[in-house]
This record gives C-alpha cells, sequence and structure tokens, in this order.
C-alpha cells in the first residue's frame, strides 16, 4: 500500500478461511474479499458436511463474494 502505483484494485483477498475481522479489514481498504471452498482442498470422508460448514462460516463473516466448486452451489441458495 505505500507503493506510489498503489490500487486496491489490483489486490484481492482470497482464502478459504476468512474471518469477519479480515472482511472489515479488506473493506476499509477497498480491497475485494473472496471466499473460496474448493472439493481438492477439503480433505475428509464428509465432503459435503464439511463444504456446508466451511460455507456458513464464510458467510456469517459479511463476505459477498465466493469463488466456489458448483457442486457446492446448493450451499448458497438463499
Amino acid at each position: 500500500m505505500l507503493k506510489t502505483n498503489y490500487l486496491s484494485s489490483n489486490y484481492f483477498l482470497f482464502s478459504d478461511s476468512i474471518s469477519e475481522s479480515d472482511v472489515k479489514w479488506a473493506g476499509k481498504y477497498n480491497i475485494l474479499a473472496v471466499g473460496v471452498i474448493n472439493s481438492w482442498a477439503l480433505k475428509s470422508s464428509d465432503v459435503m458436511g464439511k463444504a456446508k460448514e466451511q460455507a456458513d462460516k464464510l458467510k456469517s463473516t459479511g463476505l459477498l463474494y465466493f469463488q466456489i466448486d458448483s457442486v457446492f452451489d446448493h450451499l448458497f441458495s438463499y
């Protein structure tokens, strides 16, 4: 952020473990925050259960944007 040519639009916070404070920090600096759920990263015998847990946690932070594998789209239907 200290670079003379810094533009917040050139950066984003992209993670499967974004917290509410991370979302607030990113918003304060106009950095896009993106929650992630990828099936390859879920090391569990209950992938859907783990994905739901992760989706619920990410949604509870106030995130508005998500990158997910399509098999998890039903977890984001309102």
